[in-house]
């Protein structure tokens, strides 16, 4: 089963689980069950029109919009293709193998100061504890590794050869993000249903 497949089932489940949800809540709180709300009642429905972007706008939301863009660039750059290559043991073109060693060295460089800003005596990631979890370097990793391999699969680009003008870098940061809809899809409804669990109960 194909993961698009995956998906659709997934929120044709979710779909279905909100339907029975409403039902649900609007049966349960008519029988007077305390602290059980109707979605369909008047308060229910001014709670789901003014508070639906609220539920769908959390840092999932950001993240997963950022691993987006960091994926189409490590596919659109042709890294994917030279990574799957090395790791087949097949030969390298010359350019391949230059961006390629550009991408480390840029990896090696960002891993590097990541740690200075983690190791370092009063260290500005960590909280004022010291502490890495919860810290502000935990609350960031996930921006920090998409914007990582956002800037080395551009640092191959540049050197293989595979970003020669602005438009086939800005292509790079959406290429594969139609791949993606569906992912996101399946967030904004299982966040919705989540909400309304929340409303609901």
């Amino acid at each position: 089963m194909t993961l698009k497949r995956t998906i659709t089932i997934a929120c044709v489940a979710i779909l279905i689980a909100n339907l029975l949800l409403v039902l649900l809540s609007w049966i349960v709180s008519a029988t007077g069950v305390a602290g059980v709300r109707s979605l369909i009642s008047s308060e229910g429905l001014r709670w789901f029109l003014s508070r639906y972007i609220d539920n769908i706008s959390t840092p999932l939301l950001a993240w997963l919009l950022l691993l987006a863009i960091a994926y189409s660039c490590y596919e659109g750059s042709g890294l994917s293709m030279a990574v799957s290559r090395v790791l087949k043991g097949e030969k390298l073109e010359f350019k391949q193998r230059l961006g390629i060693r550009v991408a480390l060295i840029v990896l090696a460089v960002v891993i590097a100061v990541t740690l200075l800003l983690l190791l370092t005596p009063h260290a500005v990631l960590l909280s004022p504890s010291g502490d890495v979890f919860p810290s502000p370097f935990s609350r960031s990793i996930v921006p920090i590794v998409a914007g990582a391999v956002t800037l080395f699969s551009f640092a191959y680009g540049l050197a293989g050869g595979t970003i020669n003008n602005i438009d086939t870098a800005f292509n790079m940061l959406y290429c594969k993000i139609p791949t993606l809809l569906p992912v996101l899809i399946l967030y904004i409804f299982a966040a919705q249903l989540y909400a309304c669990l929340c409303f609901v109960f």
